[in-house]
């Protein structure tokens, strides 16, 4: 019976039907241990490739060096904290980041003087609207509209063609001539291709993606990586702890 049952299995894992093996010759002893012995070295090899629990080594925060200067931005220039983000106007997550963590951040950081919020460009080449959106947003900072804009496009996400975008100009109230001759000349494409290629060359291929810092004082500031829609709470935290190491810095000088 024993035998019979590893037969069976034997079957199974070979992809030989049963029927066949069953009208051979009656399986012999000697045959049937070495099948027992391979499936024992089956089991152990499967075995070896489970995941083990607690191996995993926690990650170590990431820091990351930017220059700051000349950048348009959100909140006070002095805020002791500052949130720089890359974005892609046509990414899901960006858009859910925007919808259930931005607005929180305005309110309780941004409006309150305690941080300031700067808006990269890292428009991904599998979102066909991204760059126009990008450049939609920096001809509407030359008319000083570049976070009415932004806000009207993330909320638009889905809807990004370039009559879409034109008619989230015109809510916003841009002068369209100048707004439309800025889009044809494409002016500001070497300013989002150098936020790209920053991007690439500190490792940022996603959006979107957060850099958190305490220092402002300088142009260049050293903050921490942030990557994904992270909730409000994983916010406060990085700013918290980047925070506390900022005065403890300032004390030992």
């Amino acid at each position: 019976m024993k035998f019979f049952a590893v037969t069976l299995l034997f079957c199974f894992l070979s992809g030989i039907p049963p029927t066949s093996i069953a009208d051979e010759a009656p399986m012999t002893r000697s045959q049937g241990e070495a099948i027992l012995k391979e499936l024992r070295a089956i089991r152990s090899l499967l075995e070896k490739q489970k995941p083990q629990k607690n191996t995993l080594k926690p990650q170590v925060p990431q820091y990351l060096d930017i220059d700051l200067s000349g950048r348009s931005f959100l909140g006070n220039a002095d805020a002791p904290l500052v949130i720089v983000e890359f974005t892609d106007y046509q990414c899901p997550f960006c858009k859910r980041f925007h919808d259930e963590t931005f607005g929180k951040l305005k309110k309780e950081y941004i409006d309150s003087g305690k941080l300031r919020f700067i808006s990269m460009d890292l428009p991904l080449d599998f979102h066909s609207n991204a760059n126009n959106a990008a450049l939609a947003a920096k001809c509407a900072d030359d008319q000083q509209k570049f976070w009415e804009l932004r806000e009207l496009m993330i909320n638009n996400s889905r809807n990004l063609a370039l009559s879409d975008i034109e008619g989230y100009a015109e809510e916003a109230a841009l002068d369209m001539v100048i707004f439309k001759s800025c889009m044809a000349s494409k002016k500001h494409q070497p300013a989002i291709d150098a936020d790209k290629a920053y991007a690439k060359s500190v490792g940022i291929t996603g959006t979107p993606t957060f850099i958190i810092a305490a220092d402002t004082s300088g142009k260049k500031v050293r903050g921490r990586k942030l990557v994904g829609a992270q909730p409000y709470s994983s916010f406060v935290g990085v700013m918290k702890t980047e925070l506390n190491k900022a005065k403890q810095r300032a004390q030992k000088q």
